[in-house]
């Protein structure tokens, strides 16, 4: 397996420790290249202090879009608690229009997210080319969802037809494809570790998404639950 270098690369710890060679039978590492003689790492450079270790690792942008990430399904989430629990309504459209703007917000730092991790592995170019034909496929399903129903929430009717003849939730399955396939795209193994929480977060909306159907729709929505997916 190769990491790529270069550029945010180096900025990872684990870039660095593959670099190490040892000297010495002493417990004295040093950095071997490929920095260039005029950094304070060059060959030969002494092992840097633990403090230093993290000031090198920091990577200010990814830090800020993990966290913005996070944050935003954090909302998203206390979201759909309230609302199952009746203490907010959703029909509200100021309330709409602040879960609209988290959910933008959300997932631009997620595609802003993965082409700047730290520690991005080379995989095979199918892998890749593959990932991001999943990743495009999440974008029709989720776009196409989004543009058939005219709307995001409130929802009166069930729709069986369209995107929605065999997939019951193809905007969530957008979702995880968009994590699934971007991630890997760029070979962002830390941002798929991110993701997992996304998924585990989209899955969490989709079965309480679930509930509320069966309890709205009834019978229907039991014959329709036996001819579709996900």
């Amino acid at each position: 397996m190769r990491y790529k270098e270069g550029g945010m690369f180096a900025c990872c710890p684990l870039f660095f420790i593959a670099r190490l060679s040892v000297v010495s039978p002493s417990t004295s590492f040093r950095i071997a290249a490929p920095f260039p003689a005029t950094t304070p790492f060059a060959e030969g450079a002494a092992f840097p202090p633990i403090c230093d270790w993290m000031c090198i690792s920091m990577n200010i942008d990814y830090t800020i879009l993990t966290i913005v990430f996070v944050a935003c399904l954090a909302i998203r989430d206390a979201y759909e608690m309230l609302k199952e629990t009746h203490k907010i309504n959703p029909e509200s459209k100021p309330i709409f229009a602040v879960i609209l703007t988290v959910m933008l917000i959300l997932w631009l730092s997620w595609f802003a997210l993965c082409p700047r991790d730290p520690f991005q592995i080379d995989l095979p170019p199918l892998v890749r080319w593959l990932a991001l034909a999943v990743f495009l496929v999440g974008l029709i399903l989720a776009f196409g969802a989004l543009l058939q129903l005219r709307g995001v929430e409130n929802i009166d009717h069930l729709v069986t037809t369209g995107f929605f003849k065999k997939v019951r939730h193809p905007m969530y399955a957008g979702f995880i494809a968009w994590i699934l396939g971007w991630s890997l795209f760029h070979g962002a193994i830390v941002s798929l570790a991110v993701g997992v929480v996304g998924i585990i977060s989209v899955l969490w909306w989709r079965h309480l998404e679930e509930v509320r159907l069966r309890v709205q729709f009834g019978d229907t929505y039991e014959k329709y639950r036996m001819t579709t997916w996900f």
